[in-house]
């Protein structure tokens, strides 16, 4: 569990760190865009790490405790060593470099963070806490409410978990284009209602325990509404901060929301058992999502319009 909670933070640093240099190497008018990139890495590491799991489990039982659910963590950790090869070669961005040859670095960019950008920080971990929460919900507990809640089988769940990443990489890239057009914000506010909507009908659907609507159900929450936020959320919170400050802005924000995301199976599990019933876990979320849908109103709109002569 120690261990488990060390990789959380590096996960936490690698993602905020990706977020930054992709969305500082973007073209006027596409930092969205460039931007979604981890996002779209997400959801095929979730594909992958899924599918692989599920793979697994068709082993004999005995089999799979023994031996099999090993295989999966092995094959991640094999992964480690290609980012760690293209993060060794891979150079600072453009606009780290000018500000560097500038004489504009941060002498210590935490130090200025907390003293110039407090409130920006607050603002960006309350806005993107509803996509950490919904991860593991969606993702995680989902899968266990389905199997010890409802006495079904996880395939369902696991395929939904599949088809709603897989949906995702539809929905991420239109996210994006339209948030390029349109603005961070109405995009962003799109997928928080949406979520807040469907808290109660998602459930809802679960309870039918018709495999199909489970699907339908996760791919919904997950593969639209929760992949809307993350598209729009990389793009946002680099955008909310100055350079000389960004990369400790988005991982720190980031950082800030992903304790309660990290825990939400385990209080969504405590809600359920205390009350019997799925009502108290999407009060939680319906609360969250239009917690962060005040945090979103109350930020500026972050796009920068394209320079003349340049399409968005």
């Amino acid at each position: 569990m120690v261990l488990r909670l060390v990789q959380s933070l590096g996960a936490g640093a690698e993602y905020g760190t990706a977020v930054t240099m992709t969305s500082e190497y973007s073209t006027a008018g596409r930092r969205g865009l460039y931007a979604t990139a981890p996002a779209l890495g997400v959801g095929l590491g979730i594909m992958l790490g899924t599918g692989v799991f599920a793979l697994m489990s068709l082993l004999p039982r005995q089999s799979f405790l023994d031996w099999g659910w090993r295989l999966p963590f092995l094959f991640g950790f094999c992964l480690v060593f290609v980012g760690l090869y293209l993060r060794l070669r891979v150079a600072e961005s453009p606009e780290f470099e000018r500000l560097k040859n500038s004489g504009g670095l941060a002498v210590s960019p935490l130090r200025e963070l907390v003293r110039t950008g407090r409130k920006h920080l607050v603002l960006a971990s309350l806005a993107r806490s509803t996509e950490a929460v919904c991860a593991q919900l969606f993702n995680v507990f989902a899968i266990s409410y389905c199997t010890a809640q409802l006495g079904m089988s996880a395939g369902p769940a696991l395929t939904g978990v599949l088809v709603a990443n897989a949906a995702g990489l539809g929905v991420i890239p239109l996210s994006v284009h339209l948030a390029d057009r349109v603005g961070r914000r109405p995009v962003f506010l799109f997928g928080l209602f949406f979520l807040a909507a469907f808290a109660f009908p998602f459930f809802w659907l679960l309870e039918t325990r018709n495999p199909l609507l489970v699907i339908v159900a996760l791919v919904l929450a997950y593969g639209l509404g929760v992949k809307v936020i993350l598209a729009v959320s990389g793009a946002y919170l680099a955008e909310m901060f100055e350079p000389r400050v960004r990369n400790s802005g988005v991982t720190i924000a980031r950082s800030l929301s992903d304790p309660l995301g990290g825990f939400t199976p385990l209080i969504a599990s405590a809600l359920c058992a205390a009350t019997g019933s799925y009502w108290a876990i999407g009060a939680l979320l319906v609360v969250l999502a239009l917690t962060s849908a005040g945090a979103v109103l109350a930020s500026p709109e972050t796009r920068e319009p394209s320079p003349k002569g340049v399409s968005s």
